[in-house]
């Protein structure tokens, strides 16, 4: 479970680095705190998310929140 802990925790700083950076094609009203990012890490290390080895379910509904809060950023 550790990694998939650390696992979310650089996705987390990936998706924040990305949202502050200016990119052209996010919308300039788009931002996340540092609630949002908690958020966010606590979900993809959740006992409820499951494992996240290739071909799982839990790898399945991890990419989807992860594909579902890129779209609600813009990115």
């Amino acid at each position: 479970m550790a990694l998939g802990r650390r696992g979310a925790g650089i996705l987390a700083a990936a998706i924040a680095s990305l949202s502050g950076a200016g990119l052209a094609s996010a919308p300039e009203n788009t931002s996340i705190s540092a609630d949002d990012l908690r958020r966010d890490v606590f979900i993809l290390a959740s006992d409820e998310m499951g494992g996240r080895l290739v071909g799982t379910e839990g790898n399945k509904r991890a990419a989807e929140f992860i594909a579902d809060r890129y779209a609600e950023l813009g990115l």
